[in-house]
């Protein structure tokens, strides 16, 4: 590091000219003044520059201006500092009050106004108030061209000095920045000449050992392959990083990964970017257009944008290209490491995470942040050090090592893991999301064995795959010593014991701690046979296929920490240390590694995910129009995935069939008559068709009944089979690498071109050539991704919608965060709530609902339609600066002519930490509407936020808390509306949806009690997840309706939005009585179209599980398309159960079709037959259907149960599921009710042939032994304490956790 600087300071000091007249004194020594007047200046710098450019101007001041006489009074603050000390905010605004000049430093092209200030600093007003606070005659500047967006103040925008935040950055053009702001205020006698900047160091290669910089590749590579550096043979790792960590001395991180990947016997060419960095780029790491290195790790923020030019230049490079992060603008690196929150990046450095998966970066891995030594007696600014993250380096190189050798490895050499998924939602069965499983395995297999892989001796069919996963590759329900028996003995995975423990042994003792705590000592109880642990699985040559193992629930919530299970460690373990997998490859949808305790990002040794996957580079295969799979469900950010995008299954205009087509032919008929004025046909076919419309359960779907007047019918059922057939069906599942038959793929195609026909339709064959290439891409990347070779980024979008994520085979990422709501979204979102309000107002005689629940999972679709419909509600507009969201506009009551609608932000899908500054822009909105002098009639939001802010203050101080306190409290939390999950909770977890689907015993009370306890975590600016059922409990009391965005054209892919509605909707009625309406916007259309929740349903149980087009096209896929059959009717299920959704003969339907009907049974796959005979049952049980005796005895019959039960009798029955009957199941019915039940309906029973297209040759026979519970569910209940909490918040303004004050839960009554 000496070395370092002191060529750097010659460098500086022999290259860069002086300001002249600053020069003439500062040899001399003298200390003449040479300010025309007293001057005070405070600077702040946000952004990138943070921790670089800060020391910098630090030394400028200090070493050049004021011993050349410019003795103006400066005081340097940075963004981190207000997060990382508490009184630095306060100081800031002391010190704004007698400024002469305020200067904003931060690299041009970022938002000015939108910057985040830290934790007390929220743009817009605040920055308002600041220029509001400074004296008369003072001034801001800002640096570069963007002017902030604040009134009444004089603010000079420094164009031309944009530069020194980058390229021009060093000591003397920081020196040259400072002065012309004084000369601009009339501090200093200077000529823009005199500050001038002066050109900036090119793009150069530096290593810490070399005597120079280089700014050619030929005599770097001269002088370091003649050092003992060199190792000859080995591969070459090109480094990028940012020439401002050269120029201020922070090299700690950068020398120390250089230094361990040359200890791996890596080369290292290391780049310092200054200028070009796409040309430079070129010249150091390709010769001839080829690379010459087999890895680059770019550790620059900036330079590489995510453009085509920065892609194609990674496409012409075809090595992985790895994106670790620091973190320094938000906290110390000590203080991330160790602090219980977990956050993970926020801000300026999440939006580079999310810009590097933009261009294609992978891997983005914690290898530094700041260390805070203390302030600057002269400046203030805090010193700070940019030092390295070890273990991240650790990690970082040895994945580094583990691509190049994927790149240099034979093909028949290398081992791999296939893992595919039976249980992350509970499935029992192999599941993926849209595939068909076991034909992509196949083709998958085969395009290996094709490339030179070793698979074994097997013929590879999806038949024999299927067999080989069933007698050895599932996780098996019963895990008594009997099953695990049949496993061993068939082949599967062993792992000795004494194995397991030296490599459990080499775990952080942190995450041993929190195994052991909840599991017992290693190896814990589950999977254990004969001392070994079992690993379902089977070996085909060097090639693993294996299930992911059960991440098992224990009943309780842990704080959301809960840790994963000894052997579910050992799997992952066991592909590090035991199989030496040189990759593995997750196949079909998320998994449950990526959800594992630990940071949502930049993770640390002391975080699960990072810690399992180790070094083994991961390929996810992933439906590429899911972006809860792709993104969300952290598989890129905690896993360290590259994903592989793959193609919806095919989807078609719908056709109508059954009544459907009866009613259109009979409206077709009727027009006839009407046009030739044939009175008694009209009268005939209007009878006709009134019977039609009732046969089909369209009465309430259309709003009419006998007395309607028929005109009025008719234009209602008109537009509706129009609606009908324009929603797209999915039919069948994809299989990887494939494309469907012609006559599949161009329905499909017509599809796609009706989204758009106006301009589509000339771009037919177009299309057909982009899902052609999508089906050979997505073979050719996985294998290529296995070469270690760069795999091009796409957005998770639909085809549908976007064409521009085809073809397929490619990288998903989401999107720019900072733009959250997108322009377009904006409109759409916008349109959508003002058209619910229109529907619900209709429904309502002309009341605005007081509160409606809003869920954001649709952000990463849609660009932010909820969040605009949030804006919408609550009556203002966004403010964007420079593309990205800095704040919101009020607008007045006047102009809205409405109330402002209060809103609960349901996030139950973790999507807030996606769009961070989105929801603080959010949380400050409410902050202000709470605050305005308006009647409480006219603004819902302070209507319900004084009423709270009173029952919570008097029961803070009746428990003891002083009164400010109390009074700061109040407010705070009567201001919270965003809840979720515990902070990095798995989805999937302790939520409403497991106790319905893993017991059948489940009361309404134990449904509200989990809903409280796992999806009250309040969020904000300063609340990040703290438990508050109490106050979700009171604001869910004022919600009178629901709003979900549906952004899909095809049913089925938004049914966890549903979910939000169903589960807040049953939570209404259940403490308060009262039945709500929750409406649908779907939005894959022109104008969005407002369903109420039970029309949704009704459409899309018309359009799949009573459609024979789509039970066909699924039964076509053998055991995939059956498991995609009973998670759809287990979806239904978990929404009737608990609002009144569809109509008994919907249920009645299902069971005649799937259960009773001979033909349909025999293609089933015999776990997919029960999950649905399971849910039939359980519907009887409730009451959502009536069966007959014979009927349950046929069903106890597909369970492998050795008699009937109508599951009211007072025993208990295992179920194949992990579920259980009978007993506690008495409370018949639904939980609750809402609008009734809809019945799409068909004209006589759904017929469906056999299939032959190998579904039944591939499942096992029926007398298969039922398989056990592999463990139980209980209601989850909250970390257990010394008592009960009240309000359950923490860490706030002061405040502490109150507890024994008499409740939990709250009241939870009707």
């Amino acid at each position: 590091m000496k070395r370092f600087l002191l060529i750097a300071l010659i460098l500086l000091l022999i290259s860069v000219p002086s300001v002249s007249a600053a020069d003439n004194n500062t040899t001399s020594n003298t200390t003449e003044s040479k300010m025309l007047k007293d001057t005070e200046m405070v600077v702040l710098l946000t952004g990138c520059v943070v921790g670089t450019v800060d020391p910098i101007m630090n030394e400028a001041y200090r070493n050049d201006l004021l011993p050349a006489g410019y003795n103006f009074t400066l005081k340097i603050y940075t963004m981190d500092t207000f997060n990382i000390n508490s009184t630095a905010s306060t100081q800031f605004k002391n010190d704004l009050k007698t400024v002469d000049i305020f200067f904003i430093f931060t690299r041009p092209g970022y938002p000015t106004t939108g910057m985040s200030y830290g934790t007390e600093f929220d743009a817009l007003v605040d920055l308002q108030a600041i220029a509001a606070s400074l004296k008369p005659g003072a001034r801001i500047f800002v640096l570069g061209p963007v002017k902030p967006n604040i009134t009444g103040v004089n603010v000079t925008n420094l164009p031309a000095y944009g530069p020194v935040a980058a390229p021009a950055l060093s000591r003397e053009n920081i020196k040259r920045t400072l002065l012309e702001v004084l000369r601009l205020s009339g501090a200093v006698n200077l000529t823009a000449n005199d500050t001038k900047l002066v050109p900036g160091m090119q793009d150069f290669l530096y290593h810490p050992l070399a005597p120079q910089v280089y700014t050619d590749r030929a005599p770097y590579m001269d002088w370091y392959m003649n050092t003992t550096l060199y190792r000859p043979g080995a591969p070459w790792v090109g480094v990028a990083i940012l020439n401002r960590y050269y120029l201020s001395g922070n090299m700690d991180v950068y020398e120390t990964l250089i230094q361990k990947l040359e200890s791996r016997g890596l080369n290292v060419i290391p780049y310092f970017y200054c200028s070009d960095p796409i040309g430079a780029s070129r010249r150091f790491f390709m010769v001839n257009n080829t690379s010459v290195i087999d890895a680059l790790v770019a550790c620059v923020q900036f330079g590489y944008w995510p453009d085509n030019q920065t892609i194609t230049f990674f496409t012409d490079l075809n090595v992985p290209v790895q994106g670790p992060l620091p973190v320094f603008l938000q906290t110390s690196l000590d203080d991330y490491i160790n602090s219980t929150r977990q956050q993970g990046l926020r801000g300026l450095e999440y939006y580079w995470l999310s810009m590097f998966e933009m261009q294609g970066r992978i891997e983005p891995i914690l290898i530094g942040g700041s260390r805070i030594s203390g302030p600057d007696p002269l400046t203030g600014v805090t010193i700070k050090e940019y030092v390295a993250y070890e273990p991240g380096i650790d990690q970082l190189v040895n994945r580094t090592l583990a691509w190049v050798n994927l790149r240099k490895k034979a093909n028949s050499d290398k081992k791999l893991a296939m893992v595919y998924f039976d249980s992350t939602h509970d499935e029992g069965m192999p599941a993926t999301n849209g595939l068909n499983l076991y034909r992509s395995l196949s083709n998958i297999l085969l395009a290996m064995r094709a490339a030179g892989y070793s698979t074994g001796n097997g013929n590879l069919t999806e038949e024999y795959i299927y067999e080989l996963i069933n007698r050895a590759g599932r996780n098996p329900r019963n895990m008594t010593q009997t099953e695990l028996r049949k496993l061993v003995d068939a082949g599967c995975i062993t792992i000795p014991v004494s194995e397991y423990l030296k490599w459990y042994s080499g775990l952080p003792a942190s995450l041993r701690g929190q195994v052991e705590a909840l599991w017992g000592p290693a190896p814990g109880n589950i999977m254990i046979y004969n001392n070994s642990i079992v690993i379902p699985g089977i070996m085909m040559g060097n090639i693993l296929l294996a299930p992911q193992p059960v991440w098992k629930w224990n009943g309780t919530l842990n704080n959301g920490t809960l840790p994963p299970t000894h052997q579910f460690i050992a799997f992952y373990l066991y592909l590090q240390k035991g199989f030496g997998a040189d990759a593995v490859v997750h196949i079909g949808q998320h998994g449950t590694l990526e959800l594992l305790p630990g940071h949502v990002n930049a993770m640390t040794e002391d975080d699960w995910p990072n810690t399992l996957i180790g070094s083994i580079p991961n390929i996810h295969l992933l439906k590429m129009e899911d972006p809860l799979e792709a993104v969300i469900n952290p598989t890129k950010r905690r896993a360290y995935a590259v994903t592989i995008s793959y193609l919806i299954p095919p989807v078609m205009r719908t056709e109508l069939y059954g009544v459907y087509q009866e009613l259109s032919d009979l409206m077709g008929s009727y027009s006839t008559a009407e046009a030739s004025g044939d009175t008694d046909r009209m009268n005939s076919l209007e009878s006709l068709i009134r019977d039609g419309v009732t046969r089909a359960g369209l009465e309430v779907r259309l709003g009419v009944n006998s007395s309607t007047a028929f005109s009025v019918l008719r234009d209602r059922l008109h537009e509706y089979l129009e609606e009908l057939s324009g929603i797209l069906t999915p039919y069948g599942l994809h299989t990887f690498g494939e494309l469907p038959d012609s006559e599949t793929l161009e329905k499909f195609i017509d599809a796609i071109i009706s989204f758009d026909p106006a301009n589509r339709t000339a771009r037919r064959d177009e299309i057909r050539n982009l899902l052609i290439m999508s089906a050979s891409n997505e073979m050719n990347s996985l294998l290529r991704a296995l070469n270690g070779e760069f795999i091009q980024p796409v957005s998770a979008r639909s085809p549908v919608i976007n064409l521009e994520t085809l073809p397929t085979g490619r990288n998903m990422y989401t999107f720019d965060p900072s733009s959250i709501p997108d322009p377009a979204a904006v409109v759409i979102g916008s349109r959508a709530a003002e058209e619910m309000l229109k529907r619900y107002r209709n429904s309502s005689g002309g009341r605005y609902p007081e509160t409606v629940a809003v869920d954001i999972g649709d952000v990463i679709s849609t660009g932010g339609q909820s969040i605009a419909a949030i804006f919408y509600f609550l009556g203002v507009r966004p403010i964007y600066e420079s593309g990205a969201l800095i704040g919101t506009e009020i607008i007045p009551l006047s102009e809205l002519g409405r109330p402002r609608i209060d809103v609960v932000i349901s996030d139950f899908h973790n999507f807030r930490g996606a769009i961070p500054a989105t929801m603080d822009v959010i949380d400050n909105t409410i902050k202000r509407i709470v605050n305005l002098n308006e009647s409480s009639e006219m603004n819902y939001v302070r209507k319900h936020y004084l009423a709270m802010k009173a029952g919570i203050y008097a029961e803070l101080v009746a428990a003891g808390m002083n009164t400010s306190e109390a009074d700061a409290n109040a407010d705070r939390l009567a201001r919270t509306r965003i809840f979720g999950l515990p902070p990095g909770a798995d989805p999937h977890g302790a939520g409403v949806d497991r106790i319905l689907w893993s017991r059948d015993d489940w009361t309404p009370e134990q449904l509200a009690e989990t809903y409280l306890s796992y999806y009250s975590y309040a969020y904000g600016r300063d609340l990040n997840g703290v438990q508050s059922p109490k106050l979700l409990e009171s604001l869910l009391r004022t919600v009178d309706t629901t709003m979900v965005i549906m952004p899909y054209r095809a049913p089925g892919e938004g049914t966890c939005l549903y979910r939000v509605s169903v589960t807040v909707n049953f939570m209404v009625n259940y403490l308060t009585g009262r039945n709500i309406n929750s409406y649908i916007a779907r939005t894959a259309y022109g104008t969005p179209l407002i369903r109420t929740l039970q029309e949704s349903t009704y459409d899309d149980l018309a359009v799949t599980l009573l459609n024979p087009v789509w039970v066909q096209g699924k039964l076509r896929e053998g055991p995939s398309g059956s498991a995609s059959i009973a998670l759809q009717v287990r979806d239904l299920f978990t929404s009737d159960a608990l609002v009144d959704v569809a109509s008994p003969d919907v249920w009645r339907r299902i069971a005649d079709t799937f259960l009773f009907d001979s033909s349909v049974r025999s293609q089933f796959d015999p776990s997919a037959l029960q999950m649905i005979a399971r849910y039939v049952r359980q519907a009887h049980t409730r009451g959502l259907v009536s069966l007959s005796q014979e009927e349950l005895v046929a069903i106890s019959e597909m369970l492998g149960e050795k008699s009937g039960s109508d599951g009211n009798d007072q025993g208990t029955t295992t179920t194949p599921h992990g579920g259980t009957t009978g007993g506690s199941a008495t409370s018949g019915g639904r939980t609750g009710t809402g609008s009734p039940g809809l019945s799409p309906g068909v004209s006589g029973a759904i017929s469906m042939d056999s299939q032959s297209s190998g579904a039944a040759s591939a499942s096992p026979g029926e007398g298969q032994e039922r398989a056990g519970r592999s463990y139980e569910i209980s209601t989850p209940t909250a970390a257990k304490s010394s008592g009960t909490q009240l309000y359950a918040i923490a860490g706030i303004i002061g405040l502490f956790c109150l507890l024994g004050v008499g409740y939990y839960f709250g009241p939870m009554r009707k």
